[in-house]
């Protein structure tokens, strides 16, 4: 397809699940290309949902850049919210792209949210493995620390935080497949550091 002079920034997270910026996220012929029917607006105050009238799906968040910014609600309602959202794109079998306008930070954090909730990792786990599908990852320090916190408060609840790659706790089927395809992309020297 012929995207003109435009750039598109997407990154395949795992099957059928994006992340992108704000042309990937506004340009339908690359949604089409993708087979994307769900969008998780990061950036909702910067980003209109241009495509809900011929039958996309969103789920807006209304995320700024800016330290003032709270990434969670009382009780952390948003990631159910999230997850669900993302949950009935997989049960549909259709494509789900998170976007923000650089799709460097925010569009970043909602899938760091998702990895963290579905697969109980770090934050520092979820960041490497998003850096390996995406290395253009700018998360700003305010955000780093909210989703710190966010990770102490899930770890009181379930008891469970798989820290390292050889942390193998295998919650969910796809987990394992992303765990060995990450590594397995490791250089060898990288590994036995």
């Amino acid at each position: 397809m012929d995207y003109g002079s435009e750039i598109i920034n997407i990154s395949k997270i795992k099957d059928s699940f994006f992340i992108g910026d704000k042309v990937s996220g506004t340009n339908l012929d690359v949604l089409i290309q993708f087979k994307i029917t769900h969008i998780i607006n990061a950036s909702g105050n910067q980003i209109m949902n241009l495509y809900e009238s011929i039958g996309f799906k969103y789920f807006t968040l209304f995320w700024s850049e800016s330290p003032t910014q709270n990434l969670f609600t009382p009780n952390d309602e948003i990631v159910d919210k999230i997850l669900l959202f993302i949950r009935e794109s997989y049960l549909k079998g259709e494509g789900l792209l998170i976007h923000s306008v650089k799709g460097k930070d925010r569009c970043c954090i909602v899938a760091i949210i998702y990895l963290m909730k579905k697969y109980y990792w770090s934050v520092n786990k979820c960041i490497d493995f998003l850096k390996s599908k995406k290395e253009d990852i700018e998360i700003e320090a305010y955000f780093i620390q909210q989703l710190l916190s966010y990770e102490d408060r899930l770890s009181k609840i379930t008891n469970i935080k798989t820290i390292n790659w050889n942390d193998v706790t295998f919650k969910e089927n796809d987990e394992k497949l992303l765990r060995n395809t990450y590594i397995n992309g490791i250089p060898v020297k990288q590994l036995n550091n």
